[in-house]
């Protein structure tokens, strides 16, 4: 077995920065198997597409990666095959306290920094520029996006997703299975299994088992419902049937105005013809 070749499942675009990551360990990307079987046998990011799972299960004591951003469908992967090495990759640009700890599975993309005694578990996702301050834990399969800030001593839970640009301050817990929007401000714990948005974040939803989208996966929809209205709280179609306020667009404002002050103008000088009138009917009486 070649040591310095790594194959990668999901031929996508986090794939790409996988296989990015690879080369510059020194690395090399062998190939990537994905299950869309009309990329067989062509060239995805330069690399070759060899199949799908099943033709990745035929491989004697493959040394792999999982370039899917999705933590769920990285779970199911694992409990798949266990035969094999899963290597942990970190780009050249990264900087890693010499005491941080990244376990089997996990990546660590351009420009992200670890801190002293920091714990990665199993098949995590930190992602670029995103920096790790001194003794988090963050579990397995959690997603920590680009540009993401944690302050000291943050534990992040079991494949939790923290959106892009968000920040987390000291001393907070993420639960298992949350999601956190991106640009959200923590500043308190996050229980389990709930949808947590803006600043500070607050959360808007809470989530059933297998009731899980991501904010930037692949997948984009569920139950005829958008992500865009699970992450900002928008009314989906089931909920067509609650009462719904109506707002007008703010380019009907000027007219409204307009009509505002004829309607005005009408009655002063409406006004003005009536109180003579009533004078002179009182002055008869």
């Amino acid at each position: 077995m070649d040591k310095t070749k790594i194959y990668i499942i999901g031929a996508s675009g986090h794939g790409k920065v996988i296989a990015s990551a690879i080369i510059s360990a020194g690395f090399t990307p062998a190939g990537f198997f994905d299950d869309n079987s009309k990329i067989h046998g062509t060239t995805f990011f330069g690399i070759p597409v060899l199949g799908g799972q099943k033709e990745f299960a035929t491989l004697a004591n493959p040394q792999a990666v999982i370039g899917i951003g999705d933590g769920k469908i990285r779970q199911k992967i694992i409990r798949r095959y266990t035969g094999g090495a899963w290597m942990s990759i970190v780009h050249s640009s990264a900087w890693i306290n010499t005491s941080a700890t990244i376990e089997q599975g996990s990546v660590v993309f351009a420009g992200a920094v670890i801190q002293p005694d920091v714990t990665i578990h199993q098949h995590c996702i930190i992602n670029t520029g995103a920096t790790i301050d001194h003794d988090c834990t963050i579990y397995d399969f959690a997603h920590v996006c680009p540009g993401v800030n944690l302050a000291g001593n943050v534990t992040i839970g079991k494949g939790a997703w923290i959106g892009i640009g968000s920040q987390v301050i000291q001393g907070v817990s993420i639960g298992e299975g949350s999601i956190i929007g991106a640009g959200a401000t923590v500043i308190n714990d996050i229980p389990a299994n709930v949808v947590a948005v803006g600043t500070p974040a607050r959360v808007i939803k809470r989530m059933e088992t297998g009731d899980r989208r991501r904010e930037t996966g692949d997948r984009t929809r569920r139950k005829g419902r958008s992500l865009k209205s699970v992450i900002r709280g928008w009314p989906g179609k089931e909920r067509r049937t609650e009462k719904q306020s109506f707002l007008l667009p703010a380019s009907f404002l000027p007219f409204f105005v307009s009509l505002y002050f004829q309607i005005l103008k009408k009655v002063q000088h409406a006004k003005h013809k009536i109180l003579p009138l009533a004078r002179i009917r009182g002055r008869r009486t």
